[in-house]
């Protein structure tokens, strides 16, 4: 699980390098946003925002946890959309296990351990997300080991493709 955080963190500072040096008070509306959106789609999930990697004012970043389960969000802003697209196109030339996704954001792709992990264009911003998740429930304990990893898997998936999807509902609220 540390090792996914980190990943998340990593991807903040090659970001950094792609936006502007100036304080963004969209960020802080878009937190604000963000946070009153989640908590009605998602009772019961506690948040906190969390300081970004080398302290920049043009990167969001949060942490959204339930019992057993973990998302991270990192909003990046970027001057323009095109500024942003540009710069995840770079950020996933390389990766060679990515799956462009349909439906989210102007542009997306899922990559990482089970393809938890999203990164989609709305706007100006980019959207990180990745989640963690221990499956212990009643249906986990009777499978093989290798059945419990695709379970936990496929549950990563679901929750990144979820927060996502609220994230993109959050910015386009006025």
């Amino acid at each position: 699980m540390k090792s996914r955080w980190f990943t998340a963190i990593l991807l903040s500072a090659l970001c950094i390098t792609q936006v502007t040096a100036q304080a963004n008070p969209d960020l802080d509306k878009l937190a604000e946003k963000l946070t009153r959106h989640i908590e009605s789609q998602m009772p019961g999930w506690s948040h906190k925002r969390v300081e970004p990697f080398m302290n920049s004012p043009s990167v969001l970043v949060e942490k959204w946890s339930f019992p057993n389960k973990g998302v991270m969000i990192q909003i990046v802003s970027h001057k323009s959309g095109q500024d942003a697209r540009e710069a995840l196109r770079e950020f996933v030339q390389y990766d060679r296990q990515k799956e462009q996704l349909k439906g989210l954001g102007e542009e997306a792709y899922a990559w990482g351990y089970g393809l938890a992990n999203i990164a989609f264009v709305r706007g100006k911003f980019i959207v990180y997300t990745s989640s963690s998740a221990a499956v212990e429930d009643s249906v986990a304990r009777s499978l093989t080991q290798i059945e419990r990893v695709e379970h936990e898997q496929s549950e990563m998936r679901r929750l990144s493709r979820e927060f996502a999807r609220h994230v993109s509902n959050a910015i386009d609220q006025p």
